[in-house]
């Protein structure tokens, strides 16, 4: 048994830039793990990742493929979603970006699905399901 004071600061969710205490055995173990980045994610990355868990699928969130980090990969559906805001992929840069993303997902058989907000978790729904029967 470990003793109660055991644990670790770790950045809190909610508020940036403010660490808190998380005790080994409250610790929450996220079904949805980030491979790459640490920092805190984004609202919008926060309800597609909430939505995963509550159909309970398995995905990996910034997942590393071809020197590219998605945003959501399911490996069993053979299926990435990206999350995309209107600031962040409005710029030529993102958009070039974007289409590599788009044909190197295409080429090596996996299915990319651009979200947009509002809606975020019934779009998942949707590319679960859509892709689960592209697969049959």
């Amino acid at each position: 048994m470990k003793a109660a004071n055991t644990g670790k600061f770790q950045w809190s969710r909610h508020v940036y830039h403010r660490k808190i205490w998380v005790c080994d055995e409250c610790g929450e173990k996220r079904r949805v793990p980030r491979l790459t980045r640490k920092s805190d994610e984004t609202p919008p990355e926060r309800e597609v990742r909430e939505a995963l868990e509550r159909i309970e699928v398995k995905a990996l969130a910034e997942c590393p493929m071809a020197g590219f980090i998605f945003d959501f990969a399911v490996p069993k559906l053979r299926l990435i979603l990206e999350v995309d805001s209107r600031s962040y992929h409005s710029s030529w840069k993102a958009r070039r970006r974007d289409s590599h993303k788009d044909a190197w997902a295409e080429k090596n058989g996996w299915k990319l699905v651009r979200l947009r907000h509002p809606d975020l978790a019934q779009q998942v729904i949707h590319a679960i399901a859509g892709r689960r029967q592209e697969l049959k």
